[in-house]
């Protein structure tokens, strides 16, 4: 009985040890495949500047009412770079960053800047507008709510002069 029980638990041993070894190896294949689909993975500056350039595009044409398709070209442009993308968890407005490798080390376009699903900024100071609204609105209302709709609906030209704590939009 102590003899089959050692062979079940030897057997169950080398299993677990046999599926670690294959999902590590695994996981460096897939690294490594992914590495290999980015032979070209450091971007020159002129380079970071068309890509800043077609997210900027990308973002007025989604802010405008298009689909997903905006970001085609600029998908297509990035693709032999590997992207390390970032995303702040802020409130009221969190930033979407794709970063990348240049020849002065590490640079992140700004994709978008979000509110929810229904609000896309796409610049810094549309950002910090829409926060110094918020910020105006919700220290007098005390809504979250009312705090949204406000900076939803404000023309925000002009607005990021004022008084805001910034929030990630600094």
């Amino acid at each position: 009985m102590k003899s089959r029980l050692f062979m079940i638990w030897s057997a169950a041993l080398l299993l677990a040890a046999g599926a670690v070894w294959a999902i590590d190896g695994g996981a460096s294949r897939l690294f490594e495949a992914e590495a290999a689909t980015h032979a070209e993975q450091t971007m020159s500056a002129p380079q970071f500047a068309k890509a800043e350039a077609l997210a900027s595009a990308a973002c007025q044409c989604r802010k405008t009412g298009g689909s997903d398709e905006c970001y085609s070209e600029y998908d297509a442009f990035v693709e032999p770079f590997l992207i390390f993308g970032e995303a702040t968890a802020c409130a009221p407005v969190s930033t979407k960053l794709d970063c990348f490798a240049t020849n002065d080390g590490t640079a992140c376009v700004e994709m978008f800047f979000s509110v929810g699903a229904d609000v896309v900024l796409c610049t810094p100071d549309e950002a910090r507008s829409f926060q110094a609204v918020y910020d105006a609105t919700f220290a007098e209302k005390q809504s979250h709510e009312e705090a949204l709709a406000a900076a939803s609906t404000a023309d925000l030209t002009g607005v990021a002069d004022l008084a805001s704590s910034g929030g990630c939009v600094g």
